[in-house]
């Protein structure tokens, strides 16, 4: 799970996402909320057209995959693994805390699949 997670709002322009990933290199998602900070959605890295005018008139909504689940925080691993592995939500889905909505993390599939090791390069 990254408890490092930056919440953007619905109503920011797709130049505010983009500066939010520029800033944040490792985030490939980052959770939208709305004005009362429940989460509505989440935008994808790859969902930021590289093209300068679209993200100035597009809206993080405009772009985000709603939520359709979460995970919280004291969930077993075996549980979340099958929430994300059910989820068509850019590889992710929002942690809350245990007894509210208030996200305290992302977890995708990388954090729970096991490293591909026949794709690891070894410098000898």
């Amino acid at each position: 799970m990254s408890s490092h997670v930056i919440c953007i709002g619905e109503e920011a322009t797709l130049e505010s996402v983009a500066e939010v990933f520029d800033e944040d290199t490792a985030a490939m998602a980052a959770p939208i909320v709305d004005l009362g900070g429940h989460v509505v959605g989440v935008v994808a890295r790859i969902d930021v057209p590289e093209e300068l005018e679209p993200r100035r008139l597009l809206q993080a909504k405009d772009v985000m995959e709603p939520v359709e689940t979460h995970v919280r925080k004291s969930w077993p691993v075996e549980r979340a693994a099958e929430v994300v592995a059910r989820s068509a939500l850019a590889d992710v889905v929002p942690v809350f805390e245990d007894d509210t909505e208030v996200v305290v993390g992302m977890i995708g599939r990388r954090d729970i699949s096991p490293p591909d090791t026949d794709h690891f390069v070894f410098d000898l």
